[in-house]
């Protein structure tokens, strides 16, 4: 792990390079500012000398310099806004012509002790202090010329030597306050500099290993995605494979229940239409599309149990007796029979349809007379739309019954005959119904119609077949 105090400082980094050259300047500046003031000071002060001896010193004079002297020298050591504002107080009283030059000469003879006093505690600093070398410098430049006005006053001319040395005296303290200075702006541009390489270098790095790892990833992203290509071209195969599995199955089943269907007067039409109905009703219950689709193709195997049936009994076209009757029952057990004991929840679902569309909430269906919910979900779905495609279909020994009058039956057996929930499913669709109903028409099949006369009386078929 990496150190955090290293993390923050690169972070900030390039702020503070930046920010170094700008503080350079601007202290450079303000030193600048603060000398040529201190300077423009002590100059008045010298020049007022001249005029402050021409009179005597009023009490308000001595007053006001008291407060202004210890004012300043207070303002020096705790740098208060209470005592800046005592000294410019101080001032603003001894805003007058003749009391300000007096003020000026205390202020020149006193300040001056103070400021040397002051200066030689601050050369210890200079070395370490850029800014304690600046007041330094000033002070004592201050000094130099304060010693020089007092001198003019007295009326004592400075030697030449003496004006030379203190002149020269000036100009190497300056000299020397220059080149610190210069010094100092030097170091912090070159540290600034230094520093701003160090961030170019890590910017840089960074940068490159920026790219090289989205290189990677962008290669990598390649890479997934033509995985993810080559396993959605496996996946559409599969789904391909599974639909045409899936289309195979059900033609498969919907071929072997209708060579179960073409021994009976029932057509393949009828088959499709019951499993679309189950469909609807399926829907309407909010059933998942998976048990809605296996819904949908275990109801065309109901009847799947007929293929036991008699002909005689299956082709007749005349009422059947009772006893033909029980004995065509018998195709709910026969189907189940058939279909049972699969691993398969298809031919689950179509065993229990087989064995019980037949039933009725009353107990008066077959074979088993079971009521109300004993019935299996499956097997209520199935008897709604069976009946209903039953009575709407004209056969040869009943009669068919108008669309509306069928939907009336189921009305009225709604809760007593047949599901309740499965008839309001159901009838909440009649627009979809007859879609069905246009959509699968019975088809007229002489082939059929031949086979079946042929399974009743072969030898009248075969007569007729001669004849022909």
């Amino acid at each position: 792990m990496g150190n955090p105090s290293n993390t923050h400082s690169e972070g900030e980094a390039p702020r503070a390079g930046a920010a170094d050259l700008e503080a350079a300047d601007a202290l450079g500046r303000k030193r600048l500012i603060r000398t040529l003031r201190f300077l423009l000071l002590l100059g008045v002060i010298g020049l007022s000398y001249t005029e402050a001896v021409k009179g005597d010193l009023p009490w308000q004079f001595w007053f006001a310099a008291a407060v202004y002297f210890i004012s300043n020298i207070v303002y020096h050591f705790e740098r208060t806004d209470i005592f800046k504002s005592f000294r410019a107080s101080a001032a603003l009283f001894l805003f007058d012509g003749a009391v300000l030059t007096y003020m000026m000469v205390l202020l020149g003879g006193g300040s001056n002790v103070f400021y040397v006093l002051l200066a030689i505690t601050l050369l210890i600093a200079a070395v370490t202090r850029t800014v304690a070398s600046a007041f330094t410098t000033t002070l004592v430049v201050g000094s130099l010329y304060t010693f020089l006005s007092l001198r003019g006053v007295a009326g004592v001319a400075p030697f030449g030597t003496e004006a030379f040395l203190i002149h020269t005296a000036i100009f190497f303290i300056l000299s020397i306050f220059v080149a610190y200075f210069a010094r100092e702006a030097d170091r912090v541009r070159n540290a600034a500099r230094v520093r701003l390489e160090v961030e170019r270098d890590q910017r840089e790095t960074l940068e490159r290993l920026v790219r090289e790892r989205t290189a990677a990833l962008e290669a990598r992203s390649t890479e997934l995605q033509a995985r993810t290509n080559e396993l959605e071209a496996v996946v559409g195969r599969l789904e391909r494979a599974e639909r045409a599995i899936r289309q195979s199955r059900e033609e498969l089943i919907a071929r072997l229940v209708a060579a179960a269907e073409f021994r009976d007067d029932e057509s393949p039409q009828h088959l499709q239409r019951v499993g679309a109905y189950v469909e609807l009703i399926a829907r309407g219950l909010g059933l998942d599309d998976e048990r809605i689709d296996m819904l949908r193709v275990a109801a065309i195997m109901h009847d799947i149990g007929k293929i036991g049936i008699p002909d005689a009994i299956l082709l007749k076209r005349q009422v059947l007796s009772p006893q033909e009757t029980e004995i065509l029952k018998r195709h709910t057990d026969i189907g189940y029979k058939i279909l049972a004991n699969s691993e398969t929840d298809l031919l689950k679902a179509a065993a229990l349809i087989a064995w019980t569309h037949h039933e009725r909430l009353d107990g008066r269906g077959y074979p088993r007379q079971l009521r109300g919910e004993d019935i299996p979900l499956e097997g209520r779905l199935v008897a709604v739309a069976d009946e209903f495609d039953t009575m709407t279909t004209k056969r040869a020994n009943r009669d068919l019954v108008p669309v509306a009058e069928a939907f009336g039956i189921l009305r009225d057996g709604a809760g007593i005959l047949y599901d309740r929930d499965a008839v309001r499913a159901f009838l909440a669709e009649k627009a979809r119904i007859q879609e069905i109903r246009a959509r699968y028409i019975d088809q007229h099949d002489d082939s059929r119609e031949q086979l079946k006369a042929l399974l009743l009386n072969p030898a009248a078929a075969l007569r007729r077949d001669d004849g022909e």
